[in-house]
């Protein structure tokens, strides 16, 4: 399992410039419209779809055969995908509340501390959740063949994150925000997700099994 992360880590270490970049135009565009769900929302979506980037690599690259002539099984690959998922998604959830922060910063927006954790908290989910779709549909069509349903589900972050961004202003006017109330809410989203995440999980693994390579 360390030897798959370590491989898609090498695919991946090439895309890293590209990342930073729209990182940074997103945090420019984020300060410009005063506005940080479209940062939290666009980093949460791009971590998702890095998995995606080293299927296509092993797509390109015939890795599929290789991999299964070792002593590594369907099983072990599907898994190595989800923890890929999973470890770049959580890291980016680490990053994206203090880029929030330093967009109100420069924005000269008020810092609301208790708003960004449940705005990152809500993007980390929908990242398990966008990874959760994603990765059975490409284990199924392959990475080309399912590249214009990727293109859709892709969008729908930003759209949904603006979304969650005013949901959660006009719940925080309305109801007592707490830390018990942020910690009840915090673990019953993540046992959610995680739920929907395992699902996925055996359900990618089964396509998978069937699969003729």
């Amino acid at each position: 399992m360390k030897g798959l992360i370590i491989k898609d880590y090498f695919y991946l270490k090439r895309q890293l410039k590209t990342f930073f970049a729209l990182i940074v135009f997103y945090i420019i565009l984020s300060v410009m419209m005063k506005n940080t769900s479209v940062l939290s929302a666009m980093v949460v979506a791009f971590s998702a779809i890095l998995p995606v980037t080293t299927m296509s690599l092993d797509e390109y690259n015939k890795w599929e055969r290789l991999g299964l002539a070792m002593p590594l099984t369907r099983k072990d690959i599907v898994s190595g995908k989800y923890l890929l998922g999973i470890l770049i998604i959580t890291a980016s959830a680490f990053v994206i509340l203090p880029m929030s922060l330093l967009v109100n910063f420069f924005s000269g927006t008020p810092f609301a501390i208790i708003e960004h954790l449940c705005e990152t908290l809500l993007c980390a989910g929908a990242g398990i959740t966008l990874l959760s779709i994603l990765l059975p549909l490409i284990f199924k069509f392959g990475v080309e063949k399912a590249r214009i349903i990727m293109l859709i589900i892709f969008m729908l972050p930003a759209f949904f994150g603006m979304i969650f961004s005013k949901v959660i202003k006009n719940a925080m006017s309305l109801l007592p925000i707490t830390v018990p109330t942020i910690g009840i809410t915090a673990l019953l989203l993540t046992l959610l997700c995680f739920l929907f995440l395992t699902i996925s999980f055996f359900i990618t693994v089964r396509i998978y099994q069937k699969k003729e390579i």
